[in-house]
C-alpha cells in the first residue's frame, strides 16, 4: 500500500517520505500535476485563476484564441478567428506573416505563434505545447503560479519553463532558444546536439539544438522510454528483494525515468505532426497514444 502511495504522490516532489517507515501522505497542492518540471509543495496554496472576461470556452475546448492576424487554420481546415476555441488535440497552420495569441482557459497563461508554423498548443487541457516548425513567444507574468511550468516540445526535444519571456524558433534542421526573462531548461532528443547550456538564464540566454532522427526514430525512442518508466513503476510497486534498495530510491529512479520517457515522447509528437501522410499520420498516433498511456498509468503487478 505504501509503494503505491508513494507511486502516486512523488510525481509532485514527494519522494523523501517514502523512506520513512511511518510516511505522512499530504494531499496534492491545488494545480499539481504528472508534469516533468518542479511542482509546488503539498502546503502551498495556489489559488484558482480569474475567470476570463470573455465568453466561456466551448466543453471541450481548453484554450482559446485572443489574436489573430494572417492566414491561419486549424489542420488546415476551419479558419482561425479570436475568439476561437482549441481543444488540444489538433494542430494549428500558419502561414507566412500570421500570428495567433492562445490563452489557456484556466490559468489565463498565453503564448504567441508566428508563421509560417505548425503547433499543437494546450496538449493534454494543460500548458503543453507541440511546435513542429515555426516560432513560439510566451509572456511572462500573466498566468505564471508557482511551481507551474509550460512545456514546449520540438522535433530536437524539449524546452520547460515557469514565468520566463522566451523565444523558440524551430525549423527543419534546428531548434534555437533566447532567454529574454526568467530561465528555461532544455532536454535533447535521441540523435540531436545540444549546443549551450541546458539550463538558460541571465548570462547563459541562448541556445540551439541541431535536429536529427526522423518521425518514426522518434516514436522507437519513445516507447523504450515509456517501457523503461513502465519497468520503475513496478520496482516500487513491487515487493523488493534483498538488493531492492529502499522504497524512496526506488520512486526517484521511476521519477527520472517518468520525466524522460514524457520528453522522448513529447517531441516524437511535435515531429509526428509533420508528418503528411494520412494513413502514416493514423498510424504514429496511435503508437504514441498507446505509449503515453505506458509511462503515464500505474502499472499492474503480481499478488
Amino acid at each position: 500500500m505504501r509503494a503505491t502511495l508513494c507511486l502516486l504522490v512523488f510525481s509532485a516532489g514527494f519522494i523523501a517520505g517514502c523512506n520513512d517507515p511511518k510516511p505522512t501522505v499530504t494531499k496534492d497542492a491545488p494545480g499539481s500535476g504528472a508534469s516533468g518540471g518542479p511542482q509546488p509543495s503539498a502546503a502551498s496554496s495556489v489559488p484558482k485563476a480569474p475567470r476570463s472576461p470573455h465568453r466561456p470556452l466551448p466543453a471541450a475546448a481548453t484554450c482559446r484564441v485572443v489574436k489573430a492576424t494572417g492566414n491561419a487554420r486549424v489542420d488546415g481546415g476551419q479558419a482561425i478567428r479570436i475568439g476561437l476555441g482549441l481543444t488540444g488535440n489538433s494542430f494549428i497552420e500558419l502561414e507566412k506573416g500570421a500570428r495567433v495569441v492562445v490563452r489557456h482557459g484556466v490559468s489565463t497563461r498565453e503564448v504567441e505563434f508566428v508563421g509560417p508554423a505548425r503547433a499543437r498548443p494546450c496538449v493534454e487541457g494543460e500548458e503543453n505545447v507541440l511546435l513542429g516548425r515555426g516560432q513560439v513567444r510566451s509572456v511572462a507574468g500573466p498566468g505564471a503560479r508557482p511551481g507551474a511550468q509550460v512545456l514546449v516540445a520540438h522535433p530536437g526535444g524539449t524546452v520547460s519553463y515557469g514565468n520566463a519571456q522566451i523565444d523558440i524558433t524551430v525549423t527543419g534542421k534546428s531548434a534555437t532558444v533566447v532567454v529574454n526573462a526568467g530561465e528555461a531548461w532544455l532536454t535533447t532528443a535521441e540523435g540531436s546536439k545540444l549546443r549551450g547550456p541546458d539550463h538558460l538564464t541571465k548570462g547563459k540566454t541562448k541556445a540551439t539544438v541541431v535536429i536529427a532522427g526522423t518521425a518514426q526514430e522518434l516514436l522507437q525512442a519513445c516507447e523504450r522510454a515509456a517501457k523503461a518508466s513502465e519497468e520503475m513503476a513496478k520496482a516500487v510497486l513491487k515487493s523488493p528483494g534483498p538488493d531492492a534498495g529502499p522504497l524512496g530510491t526506488r520512486a526517484a529512479s521511476h521519477l527520472k525515468a517518468r520525466q524522460a520517457a514524457r520528453a522522448a515522447c513529447f517531441a516524437a509528437g511535435a515531429a509526428a505532426g509533420l508528418v503528411t501522410d494520412p494513413a502514416e499520420q493514423t498510424r504514429l498516433s496511435d503508437a504514441l497514444k498507446a505509449a503515453n498511456t505506458r509511462w503515464n498509468s500505474v502499472p499492474r503487478v503480481g499478488p
